[in-house]
């Protein structure tokens, strides 16, 4: 039965499509693939692609060699269990695809990132005792970094010329 494996749909990494066929990526391996149903739709019209085969020995990429009559005039999006995934037209014209760019597909969960800001905070703790903590300013900032690099980058940066100040050894790190 398929009712079980809904629930459990494996979640698209990136998708690719021409008049050649179709490629798929999961975040997973998704042994079972070929007994999901997998829609492919565009504007009123929507086809099943069926006849997928692995594309790695993981399962975590498949293939389809159907001829797909793609028509670069048209929108495409792709139906997997839950998802609808709308598919972006290709640079050449001759197909469409959708991918989770690499920094969004590997977030750190919620606990993790809880741990890091609490260390973070000890971190600061220990520098307001201790300003001129070589391992602290290096792992304050590289733990700014993982935590967020962008709302955090003027400050770590502080922390690592503060470093080099402290550590000729740093210089240029």
């Amino acid at each position: 039965g398929g009712g079980a494996q809904a629930d459990q749909a494996p979640k698209v990494v990136a998708f690719r499509m021409g008049v050649t066929g179709a490629v798929i990526a999961f975040k997973k391996p998704c042994p079972d693939f070929e007994q999901l149903k997998v829609e492919l739709s565009s504007n009123e019209d929507s086809w099943q692609l069926q006849s997928w085969q692995p594309a790695d020995s993981r399962r975590t990429t498949w293939k389809n060699q159907t001829p797909i009559d793609y028509q670069k005039d048209r929108s495409y999006s792709l139906k997997l269990s839950e998802q609808e995934i709308k598919l972006l037209p290709l640079p050449t014209g001759d197909g469409a695809f959708y991918f989770v760019p690499p920094h969004a597909a590997s977030s750190c969960s919620k606990e993790l990132l809880d741990e890091l800001q609490t260390q973070l905070q000890s971190c600061f703790d220990l520098l307001e005792y201790e300003p001129d903590s070589k391992w602290t300013l290096l792992t304050s900032a590289l733990l700014m970094r993982a935590i967020d690099a962008t709302a955090n980058h003027e400050r770590s940066l502080e922390h690592l010329i503060e470093l080099e100040k402290v550590d000729a050894l740093r210089k240029g790190y």
